[in-house]
C-alpha cells in the first residue's frame, strides 16, 4: 500500500489540468469583461449616432421636441430607458441622451464596478432662427 502511495505522488500527469482549473476563472472574467466592453463601446456609438441624427434633425425643423422620443423609440430604443433633454440656447440646439449600462452588457461587470450610464451629447446651429 506504501509503494502504491509514492508511486501516486511521484506522478505528473494531472498538473497541467491544475494549471489550467486555476487560470481558467481568470481567462474566463478577462474574455467577459472584452465581451462587455465591446458591446458597451458599440452602444455608445450607436446611442451618439442616433443623438447626432436627433440634433440635426432639430436644427433643421422635421423634428419638434416633443418627437425626440418617438425618434429614438423608432431607432430601436425602448421608451422607458433613453433619457433625451433638448436644450435650445441662442442659435444652438442640444441635446443630451443617456441610456442605463445596464441594457447594453451581458454579465453585468460595469454596473458592478459602479457604472450606471453611457451618455451622448450633440449640438448644432439652429437653421431656423
Amino acid at each position: 500500500m506504501c509503494i502504491n502511495l509514492r508511486k501516486f505522488r511521484a506522478r505528473e500527469d494531472g498538473s497541467s489540468t491544475i494549471e489550467f482549473v486555476m487560470w481558467m476563472p481568470l481567462l474566463a472574467f478577462i474574455l467577459f469583461l472584452v465581451v462587455d466592453t465591446s458591446l458597451v463601446f458599440v452602444g455608445q456609438t450607436n446611442l451618439l449616432k442616433v443623438t447626432a441624427d436627433v440634433s440635426r434633425q432639430l436644427s433643421v425643423g422635421a423634428l419638434n421636441d416633443t418627437e425626440v422620443d418617438a425618434y429614438f423609440e423608432a431607432r430601436g430604443y425602448d421608451p422607458g430607458q433613453v433619457t433625451a433633454k433638448v436644450e435650445r440656447s441662442g442659435k444652438t440646439v442640444r441635446i443630451n441622451s443617456s441610456l442605463p449600462v445596464s441594457t447594453l452588457e451581458i454579465t453585468g461587470i460595469y454596473s458592478s464596478l459602479g457604472y450606471k450610464t453611457v451618455s451622448a451629447s450633440a449640438a448644432q446651429l439652429d437653421e431656423l432662427s
